[in-house]
């Protein structure tokens, strides 16, 4: 059982104006003034006008620079290039004796994470010798200038200051500062990066160049204590402890450390600075530690490090909201500094911990911190000792994953033979005794990164309370549609360790032709590249001479280009002799892409940078004058988007479609994409549905795939679809439902927190329908989200590369037998609230008057539906707003509650 923290909801304390003021020195340090030594460049004389407007992250890099210059305490370097090519820069701060020996540091930090080579006599002696590892990192968001220039001011105060108070904590620590880790969006002033993604939520995937630079980092120099500065839209300062709920994972070594070391100094430091109305602070809602995204969950699971992230309003002046960055990381370190000892023992017994639950089976229990909450859902007494990742299917998919375990510091081994199994569960399946091929891969959970293994691969997220900051599911396994399985047996099969990730390549010893399985996105891009290069590339629509449906079949002769291909998209190539099966042939098609935003970001990044499939994108203004037909376009994607400047392009859409075109929509919430524009254009007889009480806040849902269509080429019979609370599609009349919703359990499953999904059984996932001589491709939701769901975007690529002569035959939308369930569907269609998930607020029926109440202080823009005995209160949120950068979302909550109003379930 955990402990409640003592530090509850402190209210709005105030403070002073000098950076200067020392923190409570140590026992053996008097304190007093700082003093500074005059040969390390200030911060002021460094960046002119620096704290009161927003230096550039060019003026913040050249300030590590000339701090690294001016002092022995520094070091610096950069840990990777951004977007539009600036370095990436980052300083070491500690006593000039243990940089000198930094590798022994690193080794020492190392040392205290295995216990199974490290002694408690060893370890208690690092604990005691040994200096500490934190982190403080700022400006994720480009647009969250401020704590960049803290991290200055923090990386001044402890190169320059000579006093005791700075002396202790450079002995204790190596503080690591990075100033800025979006500098292509702090100049543009935008919040993501040059490539369009919210990189606080790149923590999970490491799609981008500065988070796989940062992950880097991070791992060279792990640590114990991980700061994470933002700034959102209030007056006010967010610190922990954080809201319910916590995702069960997660240590009690570390929530220890946020809830009783850190949370209480930053609440007595701004205390100490009681002034006007500056300094005031609040804790809990709406921050909560459970989705596994962050730069705070990640690292605080992935090194087991005190992850913590500080918000401070963006409404009170540029200068207070740098000096209330900078005491809040201060205070920290300082905390950090005087613990040292407590924290790395504390450390080390965390890693006794994981790897006794490991060899246990035992996951972590679910628990709530905030006062009055209760656990709303138990993580099952199960017994989990290790995970399965099959190699025969999407191979591209499973070595991926098992290279992201490893750069982890996650122990994988191979199988060198087949296993039996006793207690054997396939993700989301009940148990059975099975038996394991050779070349399976096996994670073992009795080793010291056991919650990273569970936080990746289970196949479920265990939702202990129904309070949403972001989303709530995000196994790997069920993301890349791979084939998974979990085991609460003790084993000890034959297997080897591995020492590099998998690679692609080329096995067997035929010269009659080369083939490689269709299984993944992957290897649709792998295809098209050898199609761009003039290989003769041919698909199977059907299984022949032995290669599964859905592969791909090249001349022997294209042995060197193969090779390069399968080396860039990992691809396990075959070299078969006879005669190769005939299928169609495979070539580049011309792609448009529609639209702005995040979902044509992601989409855009995926296509472009991850597959290299070329693709224009078009506006509304140039598919409305004929850029279709013009540009000699085969294909149109329109992703979650809003689609207002295509309703005068409707007609020229549906005449290309017509004539042979494919079009391929997807959808986010609020009625917004390319699926809700085809249903209002009639290019579907699919009809769209929004439930009352559907709350989808990140989840998934497994859907059945058949054949009926060559979108689901290679796909598994079932796959799992990422639900954001999207409207629901009807099955067709007309085309091949390709992708449905089962409708009985076993088979619906659902991963993460969904409230009254049982509307979506029965329900249309993907569906093809015939549009003359065209085909139009329908997803019920987003492909590509985030680029996180490899698995359909697996799906996307098949759309994208649809073979026209392969088509099912299905009856036309334009025809008159068609035309009553097209004009059905089209009435269907609503008006677009999206892109962005509403804000929905779950209340008791008899409160419902009193919720709207409140919230009619900050909107009357809300709609009040009931259903199972619940009130639902919707806030349209059309921008897509997070909660920190919305004007009221992270109010409501608390609003509530102060009003009385029982909140049962919020999705902000």
């Amino acid at each position: 059982m955990r402990r409640i923290p003592l530090l509850l909801s402190l209210v709005l304390v105030a403070g002073l104006a000098l950076v200067t003021v020392p923190q409570a020195a140590g026992a053996a340090c008097e304190p007093g003034l700082p003093v500074y030594d005059p040969s390390v460049t200030s911060p002021g004389d460094a960046i002119p006008g620096f704290g009161d407007r927003a230096a550039t992250s060019t003026e913040l890099f050249d300030y590590v620079a000339t701090v690294d210059a001016d002092s022995a305490r520094v070091t610096s370097g950069t840990f990777g290039t951004s977007v539009r090519g600036k370095s990436l820069a980052y300083a070491l701060v500690s006593a000039p004796d243990n940089l000198a020996d930094l590798s022994a540091v690193v080794a020492n930090n190392n040392a205290l994470r295995d216990p199974r080579a490290t002694s408690a006599d060893q370890a208690a002696t690092i604990a005691h010798d040994s200096p500490a590892i934190v982190w403080y990192y700022a400006n994720v968001h480009g647009n969250e200038p401020s704590p960049g220039d803290a991290a200055a001011s923090i990386l001044y105060e402890l190169a320059a200051r000579t006093d005791c108070e700075v002396q202790d904590i450079l002995d204790n620590l190596v503080v690591g500062v990075i100033p800025t880790q979006n500098p292509d969006g702090r100049d543009a002033n935008t919040r993501a990066n040059a490539n369009g993604f919210d990189m606080n939520r790149d923590w999970f995937e490491w799609s981008q160049p500065e988070t796989i630079g940062k992950i880097d980092l991070l791992t060279r120099y792990p640590g114990v204590l991980y700061m994470d500065a933002h700034e959102m839209f209030y007056n006010s300062f967010f610190f922990p402890p954080t809201a319910d709920p916590t995702y069960h994972e997660i240590s009690d070594t570390t929530m220890d450390w946020i809830n009783d070391i850190y949370g209480p100094a930053m609440a007595d430091a701004f205390g100490a600075r009681q002034h006007g109305g500056d300094f005031t602070f609040f804790n809990f809602s709406p921050y909560d530690f459970f989705a596994m995204v962050y730069g705070d969950t990640v690292p605080d699971t992935l090194f087991t490090g005190a992850g913590m992230t500080f918000e401070k309003g963006t409404q009170d002046q540029y200068s207070q909201r740098v000096l209330e960055h900078f005491v809040a990381g201060w205070a920290s370190i300082k905390a950090a500094s005087d613990h040292k000892e407590q924290v790395l023992n504390e450390l080390y017994g965390s890693f006794v911990t994981a790897v006794a639950e490991g060899a246990s089976g035992q996951l972590e229990p679910n628990w709530v911190q905030e006062p009055g909450n209760t656990v709303t859902r138990e993580v099952p007494d199960i017994r989990v000792r290790g995970y399965f990742l099959g190699a025969d299917r999407a191979y591209a998919e499973v070595a991926r994953i098992v290279g992201r375990l490893m750069k982890a510091g996650v122990e994988v081994y191979r199988l060198d033979a087949p296993l039996e199994v006793g207690d054997l569960h396939e993700h989301g399946r009940a148990a059975s005794a099975g038996t394991l091929p050779t070349g399976t891969y096996w994670i073992p959970m009795d080793q010291p990164q056991k919650h990273w293994i569970q936080a990746m691969l289970g196949e479920d997220t265990y939702v202990p309370f129904p309070y949403f900051y972001d989303v709530t599911a995000w196994s790997n396994p069920l993301l890349g549609d791979v084939d998974a399985w979990w085991t609460g047996d003790a084993l000890s099969p034959a297997a080897a360790r591995l020492t590099a990730p998998p690679a692609g390549g080329i096995g067997g010893s035929g010269d009659g032709y080369l083939w490689f399985p269709g299984d993944s996105g992957w290897a649709v891009a792998g295809a098209l590249q050898l199609a761009r290069a003039g290989v003769q590339v041919t698909r199977l629509t059907a299984a022949a001479g032995g290669l599964p449906a859905g592969a791909f079949v090249v001349p022997a002769t294209a042995a060197s280009a193969v090779n390069d291909a399968a080396a860039r998209f990992l691809l396990n190539v075959t070299a078969a002799s006879g005669t190769p099966p005939s299928g169609v042939a495979f070539t580049q098609p011309k792609i448009a892409v529609y639209g702005g935003g995040e979902s044509s970001s992601h989409l855009r990044f995926t296509l472009g940078q991850q597959w290299g499939v070329p693709f224009d994108r078009l506006s509304g203004l140039a598919i409305n004058s004929g850029a279709l037909v013009n540009g000699g376009y085969d294909v149109l994607v329109v992703p979650g988007v809003s689609t207002s400047d295509l309703t005068r392009a409707k007609k020229n859409i549906g005449d290309w479609i017509a004539e042979g075109g494919v079009y391929v929509g997807t959808a986010r919430p609020g009625g917004t994409g390319g699926t809700p524009f085809a249903v209002a254009s009639g290019f579907t007889t699919s009809s769209l549905s929004t439930p009352t009480g559907l709350g989808v806040p990140g989840t998934m849902f497994r859907v059945a795939l058949n054949d009926k269509s060559p979108v689901t080429l290679g796909a598994p019979d079932f796959g799992y679809w990422y639900g954001l609370g999207e409207q629901l599609m009807a099955p067709s009349t007309t085309g091949a439902n390709a992708g449905m919703y089962p409708l009985t359990e076993p088979d619906f499953f659902v991963s993460g927190y969904a409230s009254g999904a049982d509307v979506l059984k029965g329900t249309a996932a993907l569906v093809d329908e015939k549009l003359g001589a065209g085909r139009v491709v329908l997803f019920s939701g987003e492909t590509d989200y985030r680029v996180y769901t490899t698995g359909t975007a697996f799906l996307l690529a098949n759309a994208i590369t649809y073979p026209l002569a392969a088509a099912p035959a299905t009856i036309d939308v334009l025809s008159s037998a068609a035309a009553s369930a097209v004009a059905a569907a089209v009435a269907s269609a609503g008006p677009e609230t999206g892109p962005g998930q509403a804000i929905q607020i779950e209340v008791p029926t008899n409160q419902a008057k009193a919720a709207v109440s409140v919230i009619e202080r900050f909107t009357t823009n809300v709609t009040v539906k009931r259903a199972r005995n619940s009130a639902f209160l919707t806030i349209p949120n059309p921008a897509g707003l997070d909660a920190e950068e919305h004007p009221f979302a992270i109010q409501l909550v608390p609003a509530l509650e102060d009003a009385g109003v029982k909140v049962r379930s919020a999705i902000l």
